[in-house]
């Protein structure tokens, strides 16, 4: 018995040199990596910064992805003030900054900040829409389940993570053992964006840092909030590739199965990956929100 438990604490020592080990690499790689990022005066990184586009009586609320910034937002901006529509695209609770700050907020900051600036926006126009890619997309649904948008449009929606090729099972098992760490926050993954044109994943920054929790935090809110996000009962119009690499497909099918909304449409592409807005057929993705916002303004 006295051996059992001298090689158990014998082992967990041994865990936790390397999990403070791991956590000191990391730590450096995060160091070095947003060194080299310039920053304004607010401390978020050039170029993802909240942006505004004056427009009419309709409004857009553009949400953007997880680890990502409203810059994915920018052509699709341009289109639509160009239609005449006001665009509002937020930057999410710990985005855009450094990876500590992201590592500090939860689901629940982000439906918060979500909801006020939807409210912002209603004080001011008659009809206002939600556009959300991926977290956002999630996002866009929890908010319209709980206020009456005019529409949604959610471009490669959130609501779990591919099973086979981003590592569904393994994804949740790693964020569980995040819970035993004593010292591991964040974790260095090496996905390329789920871009098929060449030349616009190269020209796709890449930050392979994740801090654990947050990711965690992410994950539960889509098991907690599918059930109800079915229920927004406003117009509701899904953009799809269906070789996503990163969202689980199937989910989105039964969210649109399911969703009790009498306007629905689910719109498949073929030739593109998770970033629709990014990829070779961005024009039609465009095109398509475009469509749905200005025919119901």
């Amino acid at each position: 018995m006295l051996w059992f438990l001298a090689s158990l604490i014998a082992l967990t020592l041994v865990l936790c040199a390397l999990d403070a080990g791991y956590a000191a690499w990391i730590a450096s790689g995060i160091s070095a990596f947003e060194s080299g990022l310039n920053r304004d005066g607010q401390g978020v990184v050039q170029g993802k910064q909240a942006f505004q586009r004056p427009g009419g009586k309709a409004a857009c609320l553009l949400l953007h992805g997880y680890r990502g910034s409203p810059q994915v937002f920018r052509e699709l901006a341009d289109r639509l003030e160009a239609g005449g529509v006001t665009v509002n695209a937020i930057l999410l609770p710990g985005h855009g900054r450094r990876l500590r700050d992201l590592e500090a907020v939860r689901w629940p900051n982000w439906t918060a900040a979500v909801e006020s600036a939807y409210l912002h926006l209603r004080e001011q126009h008659d009809k206002v829409f939600i556009v959300g890619f991926s977290l956002g997309g999630l996002l866009a649904f929890h908010l319209a389940s709980r206020q009456s948008a005019s529409g949604v449009v959610a471009i490669s929606p959130f609501f779990r993570v591919h099973p086979q090729i981003a590592g569904g099972k393994l994804a949740r098992a790693r964020h569980h053992l995040a819970r035993l760490a004593l010292f591991t926050r964040y974790v260095r993954l090496h996905h390329l964006p789920d871009i098929r044109d060449e030349d616009a994943l190269r020209r796709t920054p890449v930050n392979p840092f994740y801090p654990l929790r947050t990711t965690r935090s992410l994950i539960e809110f889509a098991d907690q909030a599918f059930p109800t996000v079915q229920r927004a009962q406003c117009p509701l119009l899904i953009l799809q590739s269906r070789t996503d690499r990163v969202v689980d497909v199937s989910r989105v099918e039964a969210f649109h199965a399911g969703a009790r909304s009498a306007d629905k449409e689910l719109a498949w592409f073929d030739d593109s990956g998770h970033e629709l807005l990014l990829d070779r057929e961005k024009e039609r993705v465009m095109q398509r929100v475009v469509e749905f916002v200005l025919r119901r303004s």
